[in-house]
């Protein structure tokens, strides 16, 4: 995620970001970078006490966000945790961007097609079918284009070798399987134009 921060330079002193389920590594980095405009949040407020997040249900919460208001907008694994219709949610995220806006996330993308449930599954069942307890989807690769392809303008391929080196991948010791091809490490990088749904057309 870092690479792709400082290559295409998407973090200056005075940005403001937001950052869901923040990684400690990162969200070090991010705050000495930008102080205030810093803005971690996550639902489970305890989980990420020693970061000090905002408590934000996104489910609830991401249509409050005001819009044209982030520079950079950050999300791993978030996503597929949610119980809802998830192409709002990362809509209403990327309404909140500013115009020069960018937007970092990842998803679990594995073989096959997509699934998801909102019925109220165990825990076993939720392992079984999407990869964990306590997910409610899983992207599939075969589908990807019908499902995250339908909400945003997406490349038609993925290779970090392509965009960073081989010598850069293998000195941050990104696995070989992870640079090429969608899979669950592909780090998404959308810029505000690149969503495919435009509320103007709507009027």
């Amino acid at each position: 995620m870092y690479l792709f921060i400082e290559k295409y330079n998407l973090v200056k002193p005075g940005y403001r970001i937001l950052h869901f389920a923040p990684e400690w590594g990162l969200a070090q980095k991010l705050r000495n970078l930008v102080g205030d405009g810093y803005e971690p949040c996550d639902l489970d407020t305890d989980r990420y006490k020693h970061i000090g997040v905002r408590k934000v249900n996104l489910v609830e919460d991401a249509a409050k966000f005001p819009p044209n208001s982030y520079d950079l907008i950050i999300h791993n694994h978030v996503i597929e945790h949610l119980p809802c219709n998830y192409t709002a949610i990362l809509f209403f995220l990327h309404r909140s961007l500013k115009n020069t806006g960018v937007h970092l996330f990842s998803i679990p993308i594995l073989s096959g097609y997509d699934e998801e449930s909102l019925f109220p599954l165990t825990e076993e069942e939720r392992h079984r079918r999407f990869g964990q307890f306590d997910h409610v989807r899983r992207f599939g690769r075969e589908s990807l284009n019908n499902t995250l392809g339908l909400v945003f303008r997406m490349p038609d391929y993925y290779d970090l070798e392509q965009k960073f080196g081989a010598s850069i991948c293998e000195l941050h010791n990104i696995p070989v399987d992870a640079r090429k091809g969608f899979t669950g490490h592909t780090i998404f990088m959308f810029r505000k134009n690149d969503i495919r749904l435009n509320a103007k057309e709507c009027k």
